[in-house]
């Protein structure tokens, strides 16, 4: 369990080893009496001294190995996973790969995720994931399907675009997408990338 645990934090985090220190009797003594030490340099220090990047990383691993587990044990209970933030505190690359490691999740398991982050929509994928946008516009709050956003970067919606109808902010990015909309309906295509018209 531990080098699986290891290797899915190597995944989503970097370089680290995981020790696990207690034995399994049962799971009040795993959870009340064990550490989970991990190294990820020179010393091994115990994961709840670690950041909250690497703490969200191991208990990823320790959910990802559960599944896997369940599922090789043909005793798999669905497993529904709510996420609130969870790229909090992590730096963009560090982002990036959770996301991925989420959709491998969501192979297999029901996962539904807030964010704020573009890079934790870098992994989204029509086909198989859904999207709402949440906002609050007047007393009632309203819920965008991704199926009615995307209309400007052809059925991807776009980080400027979501921004727009969460928060009814029109970013720089939003203002340049539909610039570019613009530009490619007034047939300006392709083949004057560098002039404007006049």
């Amino acid at each position: 369990m531990t080098s699986q645990v290891e290797a899915r934090v190597k995944e989503q985090y970097g370089q680290a080893e995981i020790r696990l220190d207690f034995t399994l009797p049962e799971a009040t003594t795993f959870i009340k009496g064990g550490r989970l030490l991990v190294k990820d340099g020179s010393y091994e220090t115990p994961l709840s001294d670690k950041g909250t990047g690497m703490q969200r990383a191991v208990t990823l691993a320790l959910i990802k190995v559960y599944s896997q587990l369940q599922h090789e044990a043909k005793e798999h209970a669905p497993l529904t996973l709510l996420l609130d933030e969870p790229e909090t505190w992590l730096h963009p690359r560090a982002q990036l790969q959770l996301s991925e490691a989420l959709v491998r999740i969501a192979e297999n398991e029901q996962l539904f995720l807030i964010t704020h982050s573009p890079y934790m929509l870098r992994s989204y994928r029509p086909e198989g994931h859904r999207l709402l946008v949440f906002s609050r516009g007047g007393d009632a709050p309203k819920i965008h399907d991704s199926n009615d956003l995307g209309v400007l970067s052809g059925g991807y919606p776009s980080w400027g675009e979501i921004t727009y109808f969460a928060f009814g902010i029109p970013s720089p990015e939003f203002h340049d997408e539909l610039w570019g909309e613009a530009y490619r309906l007034a047939g300006c295509g392709s083949a004057k990338k560098n002039s404007i018209p006049s």
